[in-house]
Parts: C-alpha cells; sequence; structure tokens
C-alpha cells in the first residue's frame, strides 16, 4: 500500500522514454521495459501510466512503443514446485521467457511474488533457486535487469525491514529497495 506497483511504473516509463531520472536518482538504462503483473488488469496499469507520463509532461508516444505489459491473474505462477518438492518453471515463465528473448528489454518488472511463486516463502532452497535459477536466466540472453516486487510480511511492515518469507529472497537478488511511509508527521 505504498506505491510499489506506482514506483516501479515511473521507473519503467523513464527507461522507455529515455529520461535520466527516476525519485531523485540518474536512469543509466533506456529501451523496452516488459511489466508482468499479477495484481493489474490491464486497463488499469494503462490509467496509472497515463497519470505518470501527463504528470512528466508526456503522452504514450513518448514511450516510444517501449512499454510492455503481460497482465495474467489467471495464469500468473512462474515457479511451481513439483512433485519432487523442486521449484520449476511453469508454462508462464516459458512464456515471459519468450517474450523477453524477442523484445530484449533493459528491465523486466514481475509483480508480486506471493503471486508468481506458488513454493512456500519460507523454503529458503526453493526460494534461492527460484529468484536465481529462474528469474535469474530470464534475463540473460539480453542482460537486462529484473525487478521483483515484494509485500512485506506483518513483522517486516512493523520494523521498517520490508522483510517477508525466508532471507533467500534478500540474499538472492543483487539489489533491494525497501519503501517505507515516514512515521514522523514533520
Amino acid at each position: 500500500g505504498t506505491g510499489k506497483t506506482k514506483l516501479a511504473l515511473q521507473l519503467a516509463a523513464a527507461i522507455a522514454a529515455c529520461l535520466r531520472d527516476w525519485i531523485g536518482g540518474v536512469v543509466d538504462a533506456e529501451g523496452q521495459v516488459i511489466v508482468f503483473s499479477a495484481e493489474e488488469k490491464l486497463k488499469e496499469m494503462h490509467r496509472r501510466t497515463l497519470d505518470i507520463i501527463e504528470h512528466r509532461g508526456l503522452s504514450f508516444a513518448d514511450l516510444r512503443g517501449g512499454l510492455h505489459f503481460i497482465c495474467d491473474q489467471d495464469d500468473a505462477v512462474l515457479g511451481a514446485v513439483d512433485r519432487n518438492g523442486i521449484v520449476q518453471p511453469t508454462m508462464s515463465l516459458l512464456r515471459l521467457e519468450k517474450t523477453v528473448a524477442a523484445i530484449r528489454p533493459a528491465l523486466v518488472i514481475i509483480e508480486n511474488a506471493a503471486d508468481v511463486y506458488s513454493g512456500n516463502e519460507s523454503d529458503r532452497p526453493n526460494v534461492t533457486r527460484f529468484m536465481r535459477g529462474l528469474l535469474g536466466r530470464l534475463t540473460a540472453p539480453c542482460e537486462s535487469a529484473v525487478m521483483l516486487i515484494q509485500h512485506p510480511s506483518v513483522s517486516g511492515l512493523n520494523d521498517g525491514t520490508g522483510r517477508s518469507g525466508s532471507t533467500g529472497w534478500n540474499n538472492s537478488g543483487r539489489w533491494r529497495c525497501n519503501f517505507t511511509k515516514i512515521k514522523d508527521s514533520d
């Protein structure tokens, strides 16, 4: 509820429109972006993106066709545990891999971890396999980045760390960003 998707879409628009800034930071990537959403419908993603680009004085034409949405709430699981207890790629992941290979994006945004991973989020070996083995190979052919949006647990919200599940979620990625609400009224 702190605007994770909105912040990710702001970054997606900046990359697709070749803008050099995002929430006060420098963006040094440009090109195509794929947003895989298990939460939002396509119409909602377009509405949010329109708000973002209009705020920046842009139009969809300024994105140069570089922002692609896959909104699949019915078949969103990218990694599922097989009968031997090992996480495996699903048909949705294989389709996403083919899309990535065809588009060669600079960034792939996936929301959210709880919807795209059907295993036990506290099972460190399978979480690590999902993160490194499945998502890690997703963009290897085009050397792009993957952003996985994850909702924090109640304890992660309370202590401000944003953590959820096993340490495999934190230790398997190359970068982690935690957005929190300002607690002080100032």
